[in-house]
């Protein structure tokens, strides 16, 4: 579009093309040679005042030529008047010879080219090259018409005054055409710019020749920094080779190609997901580029990823839900199984005298029999069916009274270490069952250790002044914003993996080879009954820790 040549001063509108130099020439040749015919053939010289140009005029080989380069011949005198001007001027304006001849041209030029005019009119020398200036002419139906006007020739008349003769090139037409594309390409960046749309430009090294607005914003990045890099090197490492694959592709063939989500660096440093469509087309010079229109995918990615994760979680939780209704069931009908097995026997033991041989097999039985009690309630827990005794449970001596219990589990080269709180708030709970989570988790983290390492204990409080998302499905979607007391247990172990962390409240499922799967199983019913919150945080090779957090009055 630029062209310096056809452009006006400051403020200016640009032009079409200029007139051929050829045309010109052909022009320039027709008066010099009629300049020296016309003098010969007429028997009298040309009297004062009289224009050779309106008897070279005359001449059919010149009007020929200036018809068909729709030019018009004008002829000065010194103070700027027209003394001629050839007839074709009715055709290109409207207005009759007539009408031109004895005004200054100034009159029929328009305003805002009068000083240019009158410029190149100064610096008017007698050399060969003429002297080029853009005006525009009155028409008669008040329009303007666009002129290319070059001085082609400056003369001593037959009055003693210095005359000129310029070529003026009707390039109205070039002129329309030009401003339509102008128009057009106005009106194309602005629905470029409007639309929001992130669009690039970029040539087959991956640098950036154009790009919106919407663009730079994307990537925090102006024009000159874009241009200045491969857009390769802002494609994140494991999305480049498909990236760079797809593009040099389309470069070949020209075809539109669709990129699936990729990601780009930021200028900050962050990674901004970016999708579109593009195609290649070859340049005037021959040169290949790639168009690529699209937009910044970054939070429609960041809902697709929420709304997986929020139905991976609804699916946990329904899974979580039917084991444990499952479980409960069946603890329930096998609960009622033992009752009377225990109490059949502690019966039949108070009825055999104290050496009888049958006693150490019902001991055998009835310990059996608690054992399963013990587990069916662990089942029932999970369930959130057992009953719940409210108590106000003072966490950190709790945890201090069931010291003796937590390191009789403790192998010899295992530290545990504690960091209790004093006059915490009291929790309002079950005791028995807030001590089964404490014995759960501390058994869990002594047996993640091998045969050494630490296992750190700690209580504390804390204030959440927004809610806080749940981790751990079952647990409802998030903790309330408020007071909570909380019982931390760390250990140095191997930690987990993530596929272990999404099932490890799963009832029955154990990574232990002896483990029955139902310990953090029935944390999680207990936690839940007592409208408590679980933060995990676990890495493989870097241990494990476990908060349990429950509201404070």
């Amino acid at each position: 579009m630029n062209d310096p040549e056809n452009e006006w001063p400051a403020g200016g509108p640009r032009w079409g093309p200029r007139m051929s130099d050829r045309t010109i020439q052909e022009i320039l040749s027709q008066l010099a040679d009629l300049r020296e015919r016309l003098p010969a053939e007429r028997a009298e010289p040309l009297s004062a005042g009289s224009s050779w140009l309106a008897a070279a005029e005359r001449d059919d080989r010149l009007r020929w030529v200036l018809e068909q380069a729709r030019a018009v011949l004008v002829e000065l005198d010194q103070d700027a008047r027209i003394i001629f001007v050839s007839p074709n001027v009715e055709q290109i304006t409207g207005h009759r010879p007539d009408e031109f001849r004895g005004i200054y041209v100034g009159d029929r030029v328009h305003p805002d080219d009068l000083e240019r005019l009158i410029d190149v009119s100064r610096a008017m020398g007698s050399g060969t090259s003429p002297e080029r200036v853009r005006l525009r002419a009155k028409h008669r139906d008040g329009g303007w018409v666009h002129f290319e006007a070059v001085s082609a020739a400056r003369f001593r008349a037959c009055d003693g005054q210095i005359h000129s003769v310029s070529v003026l090139c009707d390039v109205t037409e070039r002129q329309e055409a030009w401003a339509r594309l102008r128009e057009s390409e106005a009106r194309y960046r602005v629905i470029v710019e409007a639309n929001r749309e992130a669009i690039l430009e970029v040539d087959d090294r991956g640098r950036s020749t154009y790009q919106t607005g919407v663009a730079r914003e994307l990537l925090g990045l102006s024009s000159e920094e874009l241009s200045a890099v491969s857009l390769f090197t802002l494609v994140h490492p494991e999305d480049r080779p498909r990236v760079e694959q797809t593009l040099r592709a389309a470069f070949r063939s020209g075809e539109t190609v669709k990129l699936k989500p990729f990601r780009m660096r930021h200028q900050d440093g962050h990674w901004v997901w970016y999708e579109c469509t593009g195609l290649s087309y070859r340049r005037a010079d021959g040169e290949r580029r790639f168009i690529a229109v699209g937009r910044d995918f970054t939070d429609r990615r960041r809902e697709e990823e929420e709304r997986r994760a929020l139905q991976q979680r609804m699916e946990q939780v329904q899974r979580l839900e039917s084991l444990g209704v499952l479980a409960g069931g069946i603890a329930h009908d096998f609960n009622n199984l033992l009752t009377p097995i225990i109490g059949e026997t502690r019966l039949a033991l108070g009825d055999l005298p104290a050496r009888s041989p049958l006693r150490e097999r019902l001991e055998r039985i009835l310990r059996a029999a608690q054992r399963a009690a013990d587990l069916t309630r662990k089942m029932l827990a999970n369930a959130g069916a057992e009953t719940l005794r409210t108590d106000r449970v003072d966490l950190s001596q709790l945890v201090d009274e069931m010291a003796h219990l937590v390191g009789d589990g403790a192998a010899a080269q295992v530290a545990i270490r504690y960091e209790l709180v004093k006059g915490l708030p009291k929790v309002e709970g079950d005791v028995t069952q807030i001590g089964q989570v404490i014995m759960n988790l501390v058994t869990n983290a002594l047996e993640a250790l091998s045969e050494r390492g630490v296992v750190a204990i700690r209580t504390g409080d804390v204030d959440l002044a927004h809610s806080l998302p749940n981790q751990v499905p079952g647990l409802g979607e998030a903790l309330a914003a408020g007071h909570y007391v909380y019982l931390e247990v760390e250990d140095s172990g191997c930690g987990m993996t993530a596929d272990t962390l999404a099932r490890i409240f799963d009832p029955f499922f154990t990574t232990k080879f002896t483990g029955r799967g139902l310990g953090l199983a029935a944390v999680l019913g207990i936690v839940r009954s007592h409208e408590g919150g679980i933060e995990i945080d676990s890495r493989p090779g870097e241990g494990t820790r476990f908060r349990v957090l429950f509201p404070a009055p």
